[in-house]
């Protein structure tokens, strides 16, 4: 998962290179259920470190939840001239970046939701994290196979045939 500069904003759904200090924002808000959904990507003042993020703020939170919802947290950061995405918090969960293809899923996610507020839309978060980012099983080595172990004999296996030879 490295990319160039121009591949990973395509990635992240920015239509131009960021340059330091510079960010790419987003916004909507949703008047009948009172949330803001902003988006944004943003170069760190040295040029080594892009970092995308998501956020939902209530105007009334739910209860038991926080105003601001971190939805997604994304890191990148350039080594040998090519981005690469360090880690991703997925909800205050860091683990997402162990699962197969975490890169690939974070940035599909982050773009249809920017692509949707770019068109007007309120982002179905829901939607496209369980589209997007649901973790899946890496596949065993073996290539899968049946689970079933077949029924040998190792007597007849080790046998020699009647008339005693092969």
């Amino acid at each position: 998962m490295s990319y160039s500069l121009e591949e990973l904003m395509t990635k992240l759904g920015v239509t131009y290179n960021l340059s330091p200090y510079q960010t790419c924002p987003w916004s909507i808000y949703d008047d009948e259920k009172e949330i803001t959904c902003s988006a944004e990507v943003r170069m760190d003042p040295t040029g080594k470190q892009i970092e995308a993020e998501i956020q939902l703020l209530y105007d009334e939170p739910p209860e038991g939840k926080s105003a601001l919802d971190q939805v997604l947290l994304t890191k990148c950061t350039i080594r040998n001239g090519k981005w690469q995405l360090d880690e991703a918090t997925v909800r205050g969960d860091n683990s997402f970046s162990k699962t197969p293809r975490w890169g690939d899923k974070v940035c599909n996610f982050f773009r249809m939701c920017v692509q949707d507020i770019g068109i007007g839309e309120f982002p179905d978060i829901d939607k496209y994290m369980k589209r997007e980012l649901k973790k899946e099983k890496e596949g065993d080595r073996a290539g899968g196979g049946s689970s079933k172990s077949p029924d040998i004999q190792m007597q007849n296996v080790l046998a020699t045939p009647k008339g005693g030879s092969f």
